[in-house]
């Protein structure tokens, strides 16, 4: 199947928003050369509003084999000791 996730409003799927050099909030429009990229505090800079079943399903795989190593490294540490 294919991804069916759904980008963000707010930056459109950039993980981005600008904002000028005195602060204000540009969104998606950059106005000057001193405005500056800034995380988008709607989708913590992922670009997605919501992920689709099969990329939130490989999210939570990766998640378990990161858990599962840094599981491992302890066992390893504590033997090593």
């Amino acid at each position: 199947m294919s991804c069916s996730c759904i980008q963000c409003d707010e930056c459109e799927g950039t993980g981005s928003i600008y904002v000028s050099f005195t602060g204000e909030y540009l969104g998606k429009n950059r106005c000057d050369d001193m405005d500056e990229m800034e995380t988008c505090d709607e989708c913590d800079g992922s670009g997605l509003e919501e992920l689709c079943y099969e990329c939130r399903e490989k999210e939570e795989e990766e998640d378990f084999k990161t858990f599962e190593q840094k599981r491992q490294w302890e066992r390893r540490a504590e033997k090593s000791k």
